[in-house]
């Protein structure tokens, strides 16, 4: 993840690595200090344990991780925190939030957030957030081969491959990667061997499925074009 603060003029960036073989702490093969920067050049690190990274590395997050972005304006002014780039977290949430002004821009969707900011440095205004959107339930997950999921002319075709799921009714939810529920299906049974087909008009990408019923749980991935 790259992220870019800026005005009209002038931008710097830090980026936010994920390996789950980098730590919370400094890596020397994954992480990288911020030098001090320019005084006539806007600034912007991520920061864990009091110490600012250019390159920050750490693990895919479980559920959630948070951490303060530090920055550094040169003059006052309008300044735009961007996320340039967003790559290896289709089940994950980036969210930025604005201390200052009680708000929390949701990146993954909107992917920049323009403020206003005295001359100066502040490392407690902003705070990024990773989130796992595949946890949000507590987890009773079945076999991963327990549906065949995939697309077809305006539909979604769930095919069911498990025993464990025959003669039960449940849900079908569906959600982009920001975790917005984009569409829900209820009392629907499954059965293995069926073929469920659920319309659908939604834009092209990728949709997190996920399938509820009797105290189990599935998820899956469907990729719309």
């Amino acid at each position: 993840m790259r992220l870019q603060l800026g005005n009209s003029d002038k931008t710097d960036e830090t980026v936010v690595r994920f390996d789950n073989e980098a730590t919370l702490a400094y890596d020397n093969q994954f992480d990288a200090y911020k030098m001090s920067p320019s005084a006539d050049y806007p600034s912007i690190s991520s920061s864990l344990s009091g110490v600012e990274y250019t390159i920050n590395g750490i693990p895919f997050p479980q559920k959630s991780v948070s951490f303060p972005l530090v920055i550094s304006t040169p003059a006052d002014g309008s300044y735009t925190i961007t996320a340039n780039e967003i790559s290896g977290l289709d089940n994950y949430k980036v969210s930025l939030t604005d201390k200052d002004q009680n708000f929390t821009a949701n990146l993954t969707a909107s992917k920049s957030y323009t403020f206003n900011s005295l001359k100066g440095k502040s490392g407690d205004r902003f705070i990024l957030t990773i989130d796992n959107i595949t946890t949000g339930i507590p987890e009773n997950v079945t076999s991963k081969t327990a549906f065949n999921i995939y697309p077809g002319e305006g539909m979604i075709n769930i095919q069911t491959l498990s025993d464990n799921w025959n003669g039960v009714n449940g849900e079908i939810r569906i959600f982009d990667l920001t975790g917005k529920l984009m569409l829900i299906e209820k009392n629907r049974e499954f059965n293995s061997g069926d073929l469920l087909q659920v319309p659908v008009n939604l834009q092209n990408g990728i949709y997190l499925v996920e399938i509820s019923a009797a105290g189990k749980r599935y998820v899956g991935k469907v990729f719309l074009k």
